[in-house]
This record gives structure tokens, sequence and C-alpha cells, in this order.
């Protein structure tokens, strides 16, 4: 029997190539390949009034972004709750609280702005915005609530690599953008991440990413460390795959783009009663990170994985969400979100999938019902 993996890279010789290089040369940590694929990042974002900083993975951008708005111990952010656990951890690794935010419904799994305005208090320091399977939320009233509360926005742009709207790329629009290059992104590193920032905190972002060291004299073998840094940097070895990952990255989501309206053509027709989230979305200059369905309320998710399982396919699930997480219980009447959960299911989605593959998916969801 065939296997279809829920994923695989797209990567290949010519990364194994570039990471031999560096082994080869000796120069290993972060330097010159590193500030390279900074820029060449930062130049296909085709942005000019960012900067660009690797950082070891999304974890610690967002850890880095949150710690340089000072948030502390009473502080507030708000952040999605059907996302990954970092967007909470990091915030209560500065002893903050996370309030989570509810989705806007089954047809689009992105946070509900108009909930989120909702949640704002005079103890909100910070908004974290998630961009599920790389399809935008409301930006223009994200936007508004942005200049009405003076209130920093992260873009959490870990879906959306190359995710295009309104005249720019996702992670660029507001105050911070964090990206990730985990094994199964768009593009990848194997572990490693990317902040997207304004000028003004450039400096200090980079040096906490290095133990906030600051001025460093080679000729005296000597710098200082004024406050708190960590180690966060992207090594050359990761940073030599990404400058290679970058090449194909907009025509990998062309691809991702064809799979997914394969998807919905035939999912529709042959099985018009699952849903089928950010449905008129899908054809846009998206990333396509995922594509999720919705089961039937009364289909068992369990069964359903078993079967496809059987037949040789693999699915996922994201995510199980936040709130309900043992550490980060809330009361927070999130009904839509924890509706979705329950029926959740991440399809196959890939640049090596083929068409063959995509075809016996349907089938077997076909005969699952049937």
């Amino acid at each position: 029997m065939n296997i279809i993996n829920y994923f695989k890279p797209s990567i290949g010789n010519k990364e194994a190539r570039a990471a031999y290089n560096v082994v080869k040369s000796g120069n290993l940590s972060s330097g010159k390949i590193t500030r390279k694929f900074e820029n060449l990042f930062l130049k296909k974002l085709r942005t000019k009034s960012k900067k660009s900083i690797a950082v070891s993975n999304c974890t610690s951008a967002l850890y880095t972004v949150l710690n340089s708005l000072n948030i502390k111990e009473g502080d507030e952010v708000i952040c999605p709750s059907l996302s990954f656990v970092a967007d909470a951890s990091t915030i209560k690794m500065l002893k903050a609280k996370p309030v989570f935010c509810d989705i806007v419904s089954e047809d689009n799994l992105n946070q509900d702005i108009s909930d989120l305005e909702k949640k704002i208090t005079n103890k909100t320091k910070a908004i974290i915005i998630m961009y599920y399977a790389g399809y935008p939320c409301n930006l223009d009233y994200l936007s508004h609530l942005r200049k009405k509360y003076k209130i920093p926005i992260i873009e959490d742009a870990c879906h959306a690599l190359f995710s295009y709207e309104k005249k720019s790329y996702l992670g660029t629009i507001f105050d911070y953008g964090v990206f990730s290059f985990y094994a199964n992104k768009n593009m990848t590193t194997g572990e490693g991440g990317m902040i997207i920032c304004n000028k003004k905190k450039f400096d200090f972002l980079k040096s906490f990413r290095e133990h906030s060291i600051v001025d460093r004299n080679y000729n005296k073998l000597n710098y200082k460390v004024n406050e708190l840094g960590f180690n966060f940097r992207l090594d050359e070895i990761r940073s030599s795959i990404g400058i290679q990952q970058l090449d194909n990255i907009l025509i990998n989501n062309q691809i991702r783009k064809k799979i997914a309206l394969y998807y919905l053509k035939n999912l529709k027709k042959y099985l018009p009663f699952i849903k089928i989230p950010f449905e008129n979305m899908i054809g846009k200059k998206y990333s396509y990170h995922l594509f999720p369905i919705l089961l039937p309320r009364k289909t068992s998710r369990q069964k359903f994985v078993r079967y496809l399982k059987k037949n040789g396919i693999f699915v996922s699930m994201h995510y199980p969400p936040i709130h309900k997480f043992n550490f980060y219980l809330s009361k927070a009447p999130l009904n839509k979100t924890n509706d979705v959960s329950k029926r959740l299911i991440s399809l196959p989605i890939y640049p090596k999938l083929k068409k063959k593959e995509i075809n016996k998916i349907i089938e077997v969801i076909k005969n699952f019902f049937e």
C-alpha cells in the first residue's frame, strides 16, 4: 500500500550542497550567510520601511518581540486560542496573562476582530494576530483598532509565508511580524524563524538575540552587557538552506494554490456536506499552508482518522484550543472555537503531493461516509 504522508518538505540537493559548503568553510555560527538570508528574505517581502532579524525559531521571535514591549506581570496580551501554544506560552514566560479571542465562524477560522475589541482593557499591552492557514483576517478593522487604541500588533505569520493582501505581504503590515521555518512550513530551515520590525526597534531586538551584547570591540577583545539577553541566533548552516528555499517559495505557493482549488472543486462535487473554511478566499495569492475541513457534527473524528490511516493516508488537526489545556485553562466563552476544534481535520497539502494522491484521499473519504 502506498502511503500518503501528511507532509513532505520541498528540499533537495541544492540545500544539501549549500549546507555542505558551509560545513566545509568552518564558519558555522551566525555570520555573513545569516545576514545574507535576512536581507534576501526582507527583499522578497518588498518592504523598505522594515528590518529583518533571523532567530532560532518563531517561539524565540515571539518572546523577543514581547520582551521589547516591556510586557510584564499584570499585563494582558490578546491572542488566538485556535493556534499553536507558543502564542500563549511566550506571554506566560513574561508573567503576563494571555486573553483568548474567538474565531469569526466555521467559514473563517481567523480571530473575530469584533470579539478581540471587546477583550481590550487598560491592561492590554499587545495583540497577537495569527493568519490561520495563511489567510488574512479583517485587516481594515484591525488597522482601525491599532489607531484607536494605540496598541502594538504582532503578526504571527507562520502560516502566511508570502501571503499577499492589500498590496503587502502578511507579516509586514503592522508593528511586528514573526515567521517560522519549522520543517512543515512552506519553506524550511529545519528549525528557524524571522522577526520583521521597524527600524527604531531593530538594534534592541538584534542585541537581545545575542545576549544583549553591545559595543563589541575586537581590537580590545571586549564588549558590554547592560541588560538581560538570550542566545536566539540562527546559524550559518540553516541560513544557507533558507537562502535556497527562498528561490522556490513563490512557485511552491502557486502549486499549493492549485492543489487547494482541486480539493475545493472535488470536495464540493462529491462531498458537499463537508464544510471547507475560507472557501470564498481560495484562489487568491495566499500561502495555502493548510487545507482544513470540518467534519459533520455527528461524525467521529477518531474513527475518520483511523479509517484514513488504515488506507495509508495521514492527516493532522490544527489546533487543540489553547484555552482547553490545563496550564492555560480559561472559562472564556469561545463557543465557535470550541465547536470547530472538535470537527477540524487538516488534509495533506504540499508541492510534492500528486493529483492521483489527492484523488485517492477524496475517494477514501467518500468511502468512509458511504
